[in-house]
């Protein structure tokens, strides 16, 4: 298992990678570009990828990350969403 960091807990808008928003646009039904954990891991278990938050270890809305089954699968990712 890899895992890729997207964001941290006190990161601003600005501080998302373009990558990260752009999936989120593409796959979001509405103007916030706000979908579920559990909305994201439906999308992304097809491409044995798992979407995870450190949420509930403290403070905050926890840390960002996706978790590939293939280490070369993150690079593919992340040219398919720049």
């Amino acid at each position: 298992m890899h895992d890729l960091f997207i964001f941290g807990s006190s990161a601003k808008y600005d501080d998302v990678p373009i990558w990260w928003r752009n999936f989120l646009k593409a796959h979001s039904d509405n103007k916030n570009n706000l979908i579920t954990a559990e909305v994201l891991n439906k999308i992304l278990k097809p491409q044995d990828i798992m979407f995870y938050s450190t949420k509930g270890l403290g403070e905050g809305f926890g840390d960002r990350y996706l978790r590939f089954e293939n280490e070369a699968d993150i690079s593919l990712f992340i040219l398919r969403w720049s």
